[in-house]
């Protein structure tokens, strides 16, 4: 408990040293947050469970507490910056203003992409022009794709082995082995589902029986081919955006 406290103190001053000085909300504090969220879910669970709420009241109370306050800075942590706030640096190191609203989504809004939502309820209005649409992003703009490009294949022809392939994946290399993860995950997903598919079929073929598994293993099994189906949807969405790119 005191380590998980001593955490916490901790995410609060990188929350209020990065308020300023980060156009995006920081994807480490958000996962943090959210991982302290579910833990303290799982440590109310084990107190109903262990009928804590009685013996121990103030620790239960604590932890409701401490994990009302994590979801609460959560949230206010995802809320979208100020348009003009930040500025990125260009080649020349002059500032330029962010335009596109994709680089200012934190990490749960791209993988939702509910950073489009304003575009298309825009779209909903009326039909979209082409002043409505923003800018890409600029690492996705093709001159500074090909400018990054010449600098890496420039590098290659001063050695002895010039490489094309080196180059092709200096400039693109993590792009490609992001979405092979998100690929990766996805297929490992999709060979998930059918097995706690047929884990729920045994369970409830097997209710009221003497071989009949614990309630809490049903309620395991429908929500876990919850959580596989979306990290399976959320990891294809991403996987084909990446391609894309």
């Amino acid at each position: 408990m005191w380590l998980q406290t001593a955490a916490a103190v901790v995410a609060v001053h990188l929350h209020y040293c990065e308020q300023l000085g980060n156009r995006i909300a920081s994807t480490p504090l958000l996962l943090f947050w959210l991982a302290t969220v579910l833990l303290a879910l799982m440590r109310l669970r084990t107190a109903v469970l262990m009928d804590l709420v009685e013996t121990q009241p103030a620790a239960v109370v604590a932890n409701t507490l401490f994990m009302l306050a994590a979801l609460a800075t959560m949230a206010l942590e995802c809320q979208p910056k100020p348009h003009g706030l930040y500025q990125l640096p260009d080649d020349d190191g002059d500032y330029v203003e962010l335009k596109s609203p994709e680089d200012r989504a934190n990490v749960f809004s791209r993988w939702t992409f509910t950073w489009l939502t304003p575009l298309l309820e825009q779209g909903l209005r009326k039909p979209l022009q082409m002043a409505d649409v923003w800018d890409l992003s600029r690492q996705y703009q093709p001159d500074v794709a090909t400018a990054e490009f010449q600098r890496n294949w420039q590098a290659e022809q001063q050695r002895s082995d010039p490489s094309l392939f080196r180059a092709t994946m200096r400039t693109y290399g993590a792009a490609w082995m992001l979405g092979g993860f998100y690929k990766l995950v996805k297929d490992l997903a999709a060979i998930l589902n059918p097995i706690l598919l047929s884990r729920l079929i045994g369970f409830v073929s097997t209710y009221h029986t003497p071989a009949a598994e614990p309630i809490e293993n049903g309620y395991f099994y429908a929500i876990s081919m919850f959580v596989v189906a979306s990290v399976q949807t959320l990891t294809f969405q991403q996987y084909w955006v990446q391609n894309q790119r």
